[in-house]
């Protein structure tokens, strides 16, 4: 697993051509989706981008079919699953299941990597009876909302190297349906200069 994982993050990024500007930048997320409409997609990053704003992170996005050098540093995430609001959901699945995860980042050894999945189908299953209330001209950008805080939990355990919780906030171990899908959400401010440290590169 350890070297199927370090031969991916190579061949990821060592297929280069140019160099990728990255100054400024504090983090560059190497996005794999498939069949993703893209009000949702750009919900997600727009959520992601300000739940680790406070922080002082920036963020850079790039297709994991992008061409060129990709210096300092990445992570690397899947969309795995259905992401539209569209999609049916099974009867028999429609209830979240006890303790089932949203996202999930690759550990190996007890190490962190800079991998991570977001469970479309499952944050699908979390939501779905309040996205059902929502206008359905509104429900792209709602469920980009929730994907956008998985993503942003996920990434927290990527740029902290760890696998421990908050007991509140968006770094909590779990995540109700209000929480994915409430106006505002957020890291605790401890959390948040946390990761400062890591944007200003002290890590």
């Amino acid at each position: 697993m350890r070297h199927r994982l370090t031969l991916l993050l190579i061949l990821w990024c060592g297929n280069v051509a140019a160099q990728m500007p990255t100054e400024g930048i504090s983090l560059t997320i190497v996005l794999k989706e498939q069949n993703v409409p893209a009000p949702v997609l750009n919900a997600m990053r727009r959520e992601t981008e300000t739940a680790v704003q406070p922080a002082g992170m920036r963020l850079a996005w790039i297709s994991h079919d992008h061409v060129g050098e990709i210096s300092g540093s990445i992570a690397i995430i899947q969309l795995r699953g259905d992401c539209s609001p569209r999609a049916p959901i099974r009867t028999a699945f429609s209830l979240q299941r006890i303790g089932e995860p949203l996202g999930q980042t690759h550990v190996v050894d007890g190490k962190v990597l800079p991998f991570a999945d977001i469970l479309c189908d499952a944050v699908r299953r979390v939501v779905d009876r309040d996205l059902r209330v929502v206008p359905v001209g509104q429900r792209d950008e709602v469920l980009g909302r929730a994907l956008g805080r998985v993503l942003a939990h996920e990434l927290y355990h990527i740029v902290l190297h760890t696998m421990d919780h908050s007991p509140h906030g968006l770094a909590r171990s779990e995540q109700s349906s209000r929480e994915l899908l409430a106006p505002v959400g957020a890291f605790t401010e401890d959390d948040d200069r946390r990761m400062a440290e890591f944007a200003a590169g002290g890590r």
